[in-house]
């Protein structure tokens, strides 16, 4: 038997690959997570224009969210009022690129599947903006 080897068997490679897979394994999905998990506030107005977007489809009409500015609160087109998560509020909307007169503003969701364009400030300055043609939001990043 030769101690002074200097290159590892294949058992001791397949232990160590074993041992690396393991722990990528485990690693990733925490990982990716993280980086998929949306915003409370993206959830809440995505939630909201699924919800109204049924709707929509059971009366075979357009519908409403009814919001209004400097209030968490919004109102949905079946009279029930929501709130903001985390206590945030509206600080400034446009919709359909266009400043509402008043305080209270509405976001049609339509029963083809398409909702009006809006862009909500909120109280801790970020930006949601809707996607019509697929009735989800994102954040805006400041520089756009």
């Amino acid at each position: 038997m030769n101690l002074n080897r200097k290159a590892f068997t294949l058992i001791e490679i397949l232990i160590v690959l074993v041992i690396i897979g393991i722990g990528v394994f485990t690693i990733v999905p925490k990982i990716t997570e993280r980086k998929i998990k949306q915003a409370p506030e993206i959830d809440f107005f995505n939630t909201l224009l699924e919800q109204h977007y049924i709707i929509a489809k059971q009366h075979d009409k357009p519908v409403y969210i009814k919001g209004f500015k400097g209030s968490e609160n919004f109102l949905t087109y079946e009279g029930k009022t929501i709130k903001l998560p985390f206590g945030l509020s509206v600080s400034s909307v446009k919709i359909n690129d266009k400043l509402p007169n008043q305080l209270d503003f509405k976001i049609y969701v339509y029963p083809d599947g398409i909702s009006d364009y809006f862009k909500i400030t909120l109280s801790n300055d970020e930006t949601i903006e809707s996607i019509p043609l697929l009735l989800k939001t994102r954040k805006v990043e400041n520089n756009e």
